[in-house]
């Protein structure tokens, strides 16, 4: 019985591990694709990211950084049922940039990434403690011999 416990608690924990680098890590973009822009008041959504910080648009086709006077980025949107950024071009001001390509830089949050600092720190302790808890349980075990195996 115990062998079973054993298994499954270590079949439990290896997910439960692998996931708390996409809830504790950020991810840095670097040129990520937003599209083509059909008008210059134009509204994109990025549905792989629930907030971007220190973004940078880049227009490709005129080779160009896009200041941030021209467009308003909003973190945590709920867009289709699941969060997103939303990005809404304000291009009235400057060229006619309808047809053109842009890129963003900056870092963002995966959708599965934990907003506060207390899940984040959690969620790492649970691990801990569980690998703790099954390093203890079979250590009992196997100190009794492998007759209660």
């Amino acid at each position: 019985m115990a062998m079973i416990v054993l298994v499954v608690c270590l079949a439990l924990l290896v997910p439960t591990a692998q996931n708390i680098g996409d809830m504790t890590n950020t991810i840095t973009l670097d040129n990520e694709t937003i599209g083509t822009v059909a008008t210059n008041t134009s509204t994109v959504y990025l549905t792989n990211y629930r907030a971007v910080s220190d973004a940078v648009l880049y227009n490709i086709t005129d080779d160009a950084i896009v200041p941030s006077t021209n467009y308003t980025l909003t973190n945590n949107v709920v867009y289709n049922d699941a969060l997103a950024t939303r990005i809404v071009f304000n291009l009235t001001d400057i060229q006619n940039l309808t047809g053109y390509s842009f890129n963003i830089s900056g870092t963002a949050q995966p959708l599965s990434y934990a907003s506060d600092s207390a899940s984040r720190s959690m969620a790492s302790l649970i691990v801990i403690l569980a690998s703790i808890g099954i390093l203890g349980y079979s250590v009992y075990h196997f100190s009794k011999g492998f007759s209660n195996f």
